[in-house]
């Protein structure tokens, strides 16, 4: 039996095919499975084959049109707009974020209304906002919008059913509320609860933290009494207080006592995942498999060096199928959450292949727009970014709890599995717990690359994993798919093409009058570049006067490669006109992707040495310089067989040089020399010491040191009494001075 199709009778569609766009609206289903479409812009209907349907649904070459569109029109998102401030950004990058991240809570409390059916009353609308403060605070949305903008939100901004967030970009909705206190006390009170919810040693007590605001009150008070200014209304006691209690969200909580106590003190015990459909609650969820994998370098040449890439899984949770499996070298962040999201939610023909027979197929079917996604709890930052960013075209991402790995357990039994089945088994294999120390490196024993494995993963996932009988649902998650969408149908997203805007990954590149080099392409058209540049010029990096006046601008952009890595054009964000713009490559023959081409280049440049080698240009170049232009002074470069290896005898000196002990370098030559001075410093300090006080310094010459440096054959032998006279009566005799009784007797 076929799966029921997300389209209804009577649906407008906008379509692109076969190099022509446009609108026609479902009829019926045919009885042999054909969809049905009457054209608006022509007579006669068109008819689509259910494969192909869900092929140009999935690319978004079939686009649902929601009623009051007349066509639909692809809203531009700026790079980056849905992730946090980040330290550095400047203040338009700032104001830019702020700007879309209000426009997301309007679209969320907006939505709310309509789901929950609440009336357009502003005292009903005020009564949810109130119950929902909570609630607000945990969602890191902005300021929440008063109800008189909500109530003119909700009839300017499309219809129930349709709230696309460019509605919301134009700035509509006032958002300002009146304050009941001085900014100086709401300035304070931001401060006090910000020092209060700080980890410290000892922590902060209550009553300290009420003393120092009412001290930095009543100093404001005496500053403002003294030059007449205007008086402040101080807040009582029980109403500080108060503030701090309600200050008290879980983020507070865990900066102050950390998050294992905030979640005993809050976090509720989370139940076993459940749900009662496919797709209506998925688990994501990352982790570095226990494989070791060959890395290849920028040649596709093998490095000597292997590492273990990180796995991104989307489980679903009422069938087991894996929706999105992604191997990557790079650490958990918000694109690699994106992508594993985009995988999800798009139909795999890259697993057309593994499709040989009709239950194979059906293992080959996870996909589908989901109701609910849960995400570690580890990623909170950029999964905070992420539910920003998704909820803008209409997915939902949670949080999981935390401390309560019951939450993604699902999740964390398909990692096991993978451990136990996959990864521990193949060379390269981690079969101990990571990080221990063993006699066996598994890493020497790595054989496949990063591209082979996943292949093998994709592999075991369609052959063995999708088809073989589960516990916790008693059957292949393949067949319980299956027979699922026999009474559920598919949901798919609008407009896939939004999804691929918005989960773009950018990069800064350099527009010039030459186009943008990317990957090893230009990217060039005269008429576009010159359009851009005249649209961007204000944002020129060069100073062009005087003699650089002639030299062409350097402008940074934010380019994204196309959605399949199609290298015939990419995208490139118009700051000035806000919209993404198609530079089409500089030749117009390419196609392929950038992986593709890259391989190519490397064949043609093994190909190119083959025919002639690079060195042998080079030496044919130097001896025709030698023709045409010999320099006397130019010597051969050939070393003698003497000769150093670290350096060539080009230059010779006129007079023969005393090579000379160099001074040693080295970690270890360093240690040796400190530790001899340091001996030596040692044994000084020592002999002063032992000396007598009334020691002069001559004393404390060292004769024994001095001995040493005598050598043995050289030494003379010491003086005996009877040549110490003679020598004395010599030298008196010498300078006709009298002889000395001691003299004379010693003589005697």
């Amino acid at each position: 039996m076929l799966a029921a199709l997300d389209v209804e009778k009577g649906e407008r569609y906008w379509f692109a095919v076969a190099g022509e766009t446009f609108t026609a609206t479902f009829i019926k289903l045919k009885s042999d499975g054909e969809l049905a479409f009457k054209r608006e812009d022509a007579p006669g209907r068109c008819n689509f084959a259910r494969s192909d349907f869900m092929t140009l649904r999935g690319k978004g070459d079939a686009v649902r049109v929601r009623e009051g569109q007349a066509q639909p029109r692809l809203p531009s998102i700026e790079p980056d707009a849905f992730q946090p401030i980040a330290e550095g950004d400047s203040k338009n990058v700032i104001a830019r974020k702020k700007k879309y991240l209000k426009a997301v809570t309007q679209q969320y409390y907006v939505t709310c209304i309509d789901e929950f059916g609440i009336p357009h009353s502003i005292k009903k609308i005020q009564k949810f906002l109130d119950s929902h403060l909570e609630e607000h605070k945990k969602l890191g949305l902005s300021k929440m919008p008063g109800a008189s903008t909500l109530l003119a939100l909700c009839r300017e901004c499309g219809q129930p059913g349709f709230r696309p967030i460019q509605l919301f970009l134009n700035g509509a909705g006032g958002d300002q509320k009146s304050t009941k206190w001085d900014q100086f006390i709401l300035n304070s009170k931001a401060l006090m609860i910000e020092m209060f919810y700080t980890f410290s040693k000892p922590l902060m007590s209550e009553a300290y933290a009420l003393g120092w605001f009412l001290k930095e009150i009543a100093a404001e008070q005496e500053r403002r009494e003294a030059v007449n200014g205007p008086s402040l209304k101080v807040p009582a006691k029980s109403t500080v207080m108060r503030w701090l209690v309600i200050g008290g969200t879980e983020e507070n909580k865990q900066k102050r006592l950390g998050r294992t106590v905030t979640n005993r003190q809050m976090g509720g015990i989370v139940p076993h995942l459940s749900a009662s459909r496919p797709l209506e609650l998925v688990v994501m969820d990352h982790t570095q498999i226990d494989l070791h994998v060959v890395v290849l370098d920028e040649y596709g040449e093998v490095r000597d060096q292997t590492s273990r890439p990180w796995l991104m899984l989307v489980v679903d949770v009422y069938t087991r199928m894996i929706l999105a499996a992604n191997l990557t070298w790079e650490n958990p962040s918000l694109y690699t959450l994106m992508e594993g999201l985009k995988q999800a939610v798009r139909p795999k023909a890259f697993l057309a292949k593994l499709a040989t027979s009709p239950s194979l197929a059906y293992a080959c079917d996870g996909f589908g727009k989901f109701d609910r996604m849960l995400v570690d709890n580890d990623l909170a930052n950029v999964g905070q970014s992420m539910r920003m960013t998704a909820f803008s075209v209409g997915l939902n991402v949670a949080l999981a709890a935390v401390k309560n790995p019951e939450t993604k357990s699902i999740g964390e039994r398909t990692f096991e599995t993978l451990n136990l089945e996959l990864w521990h088994q193949a060379f390269g294999g981690v079969r101990e717990r990571p990080g221990v120390l063993k006699d066996d490196d598994p890493s020497g024993e790595a054989r496949f690359t990063l591209d082979e494995a996943q292949d093998l993963l994709w592999w075991w996932i369609v052959n063995v994993y999708h088809v073989k009988v589960h516990d916790g649902i008693s059957m292949a998650p393949a067949r319980l798919w299956k027979e699922s969408y026999q009474f559920w149908r598919r949901p798919m997203i609008d407009d896939m093409r939004l999804i691929d805007e918005v989960f773009a990954k950018t990069e800064e590149r350099k527009l010039t009058r030459g186009g943008i080099r990317y990957e090893n392409e230009i990217y060039h058209d005269p008429e576009m570049t010159s359009g851009l540049i005249r649209d961007l010029y204000r944002f020129n990096e060069k100073n062009l006067t005087g003699a650089k006046k002639n030299q062409s601008v350097s402008i940074s952009v934010r380019v994204a490669p196309l959605p399949d890595g199609d290298v015939s054009a990419i995208r490139l964000y118009n700051y000035a006109r806000r919209d993404y713009v198609l530079l089409p490559n500089l030749d117009p023959e390419k196609r392929g992707t950038f992986a593709k081409e890259e391989v190519k280049r490397i064949e043609n440049n093994r190909a190119n040495e083959a025919f002639f080698p690079s060195r042998q240009v080079d030496v044919n170049r130097g001896k025709h310089l030698a023709k045409i232009a010999p320099h006397e002074h130019a010597k051969s470069a050939t070393l003698p067989e003497t000769s150093s290896p670290h350096g060539l005898p080009i230059h010779e000196a006129e007079q023969p040089m005393i090579n000379r002990k160099s001074v040693q370098r080295g970690a270890a030559a360093r240690k040796a020399n400190a530790a001899k001075k340091k001996e030596k410093e040692a044994q000084r300090i020592k002999r002063q010491m032992a000396l007598p006080e009334s020691q002069d310094a001559a004393s404390m010459y060292d004769h024994a040191d001095a001995a040493a440096n005598v050598s043995a054959i050289e030494r003379p032998k010491e003086f005996s009494a009877d040549e110490k006279a003679a020598m004395q009566a010599a030298m008196r005799l010498k300078l006709g001075l009298r002889p000395s009784v001691d003299t004379d007797r010693t003589l005697s």
